[in-house]
């Protein structure tokens, strides 16, 4: 289950450190005990870096290229990378990472546009800096970024160029994290690492179907620059129960 609110304002977050390079035998079907993400419903987008067959462009045996991912979710998404990514060539828990340093992923969930969606995303940053887009979209709205705020970094959610969530929290470079960001068609919800970090009513915040992963469509913005684990969407709000499980697989997976 992830844990309350602390409502503490302006802490880091302990995330664990950068890649590292003892790699597992890598199997098309990972998982950590019986539960993975497509045991809960409404899955719409599921990128895993641990599943080979969904990988294309140099090969499917890690290390290699990716040119393509294909979302291991129904309606199976393809999403179609700028330039070519090193897939591979750094790990995490023995686990195959993307490095998307300078690109980005786009696709169409044809399922979207979403008026309610729970978001899950694994990354490590190699570098921050100001507006370093997380996730954005052919239609620019809404966007997730990294903010500065007296050298120190906090992700928000902005609709129309104005913030609707930003973290209490800070984050730190080559840190791995795990965050969820929820909105139930009124409030939004930030979650790092299982821990509840921010809330807050939002209105409207819909999220299309053309997607951007690592960056914007328009590159307005900075590209992250770091590697990249799972990421996971579904179509509606999840439950405290169902985000707790997801998380704690992602948790597991990855040994955050």
């Amino acid at each position: 289950m992830p844990r309350q609110f602390s409502g503490k304002s302006g802490r880091a977050i302990n995330g664990s450190s950068g890649a590292n390079n003892n790699t597992r035998s890598f199997s098309s079907n990972i998982t950590t005990g019986p539960f993975t993400p497509a045991s809960i419903s409404n899955l719409q987008l599921w990128l895993d870096p641990t599943d080979n067959a969904t990988i294309s462009g140099g090969g499917n045996t890690p290390p290699a290229e990716l040119s393509t991912w294909l979302s291991k979710a129904p309606p199976a998404t393809t999403l179609t990378a700028s330039n070519n990514m090193p897939w591979g060539f750094e790990t995490k828990n023995g686990y195959p990472v993307v490095d998307g340093t300078g690109n980005v992923l786009s696709g169409n969930v044809e399922t979207g546009p979403f008026s309610t969606w729970t978001l899950f995303m694994v990354f490590n940053l190699k570098t921050l800096v100001d507006q370093m887009v997380l996730l954005g979209s052919a239609e620019a709205d809404p966007v997730i970024k990294f903010i500065e705020d007296s050298g120190k970094f906090a992700l928000r959610v902005e609709l129309e160029l104005l913030p609707k969530l930003t973290s209490s929290a800070f984050f730190s470079e080559l840190t791995w994290y795990q965050i969820c960001i929820y909105f139930n068609g009124s409030t939004c919800f930030l979650y790092i690492n299982g821990n509840g970090d921010n809330g807050d009513s939002v209105g409207s915040l819909s999220l299309p179907a053309d997607l951007v992963i690592l960056g914007d469509a328009n590159f307005n913005w900075p590209i992250l620059d770091g590697y990249l684990g799972d990421a996971i969407l579904y179509n509606r709000a999840l439950t405290a129960s169902e985000i707790g499980n997801v998380s704690d697989y992602l948790q597991s997976k990855w040994d955050l």
